[in-house]
């Protein structure tokens, strides 16, 4: 609201709307910023307003669907960390003297289960945990605000299974329908190619896009250019050939933007099905030690008993 009110001193001062809408860096995107300033210079203003909004709808879409279908597996995964870090000490609260007293005679598995519950126990564990927790989270800040360091990591992320096919087809969704919108209101290849990369959210892509603009620069085909990234599918590539030879970009981008949306929709629920399992299974080892660790010096003593 606040942002707005300016933006209307700023018109009636006779300033341009994307020169007022530049000093909000946090509210308006450069994407934004870039397309309103082909509309003013080509005087087609409401046009690229009109293409502005249906890229804002598809892209919330998008991004809400993205995680919203996200939200439950990975609530239950980690509700399932939680459980398996935090359960060991309540479930021997009772035990544990007993297995302590037979310190010598208990096996290696159930000293360090009975180890690590009294670690748990000690506020002062919680405390160094805490400091450690802060420090990591410092670091990663500092090497994700280092562009190569982050595509570095995302390079891997995307080499991992399911995960990886999920972040891409993202990306790839991103980049197409951010591409369609500034070719669709007259902006170059050329100029698309970075903001498109800026709106995909991938690091790599972001690096590896210069490469592109470089090719570009010196005459070669948007597809070749493309091609020199080495981020995008064959399957992408040979639809905007045909896109190309033809001059229907936009139109191919955007219908290349919702086939890639479906296939997220497929990725999602694939890596979600997938997710599942997996934290049971976690589970089912986790507990299975945790009995194991228990019963297996109950079970000696009986022995010596008898």
């Amino acid at each position: 609201q606040v942002a707005c009110q300016k933006l209307q001193r700023d018109l009636g001062l006779g300033r341009r709307l994307s020169q007022a809408m530049a000093q909000w860096p946090l509210v308006f995107t450069r994407f934004q910023i870039g397309l309103i300033r082909v509309g003013e210079v080509t005087g087609h203003l409401d046009e690229v307003l009109d293409e502005l909004a249906r890229y804002e709808e598809k892209a919330r879409d998008l991004t809400r669907k993205f995680g919203s279908t996200l939200t439950y597996p990975l609530l239950v995964s980690a509700f399932a960390l939680l459980l398996m870090l935090l359960s060991p000490p309540l479930a021997v609260r009772r035990l544990a003297p007993v297995l302590g007293a037979q310190a010598d005679q208990i096996p290696w598995i159930t000293r360090i289960y009975l180890g690590y519950c009294r670690l748990l126990c000690n506020p002062v564990s919680w405390l160094l945990s805490a400091g450690l927790a802060y420090g990591l989270v410092r670091l990663f800040r500092r090497h994700w605000a280092q562009p190569e360091r982050r595509a570095w990591l995302w390079a891997h992320l995307l080499r991992l299974p399911g995960l990886g096919n999920l972040l891409r087809n993202f990306a790839v969704a991103r980049f197409s329908r951010a591409f369609a919108a500034q070719v669709q209101v007259g902006i170059s290849p050329f100029q698309a190619l970075q903001l498109s990369a800026q709106v995909s959210g991938d690091p790599l892509l972001m690096r590896d896009i210069a490469l592109a603009q470089k090719a570009l620069r010196d005459g070669q085909t948007l597809v070749r250019s493309l091609q020199r990234t080495g981020y995008f599918s064959k399957s992408f590539l040979g639809i905007l050939r045909a896109a190309e030879e033809c001059g229907t970009l936009a139109d191919d981008f955007r219908r290349m933007a919702e086939f890639y949306e479906l296939e997220l929709d497929h990725t999602t629920a694939s890596f979600a099905a997938m997710l599942e399992p997996l934290v049971m299974m976690a589970l089912g080892v986790m507990a299975g030690l945790m009995i194991f660790a228990v019963t297996l010096p109950m079970l000696r003593m009986v022995e010596t008993c008898l």
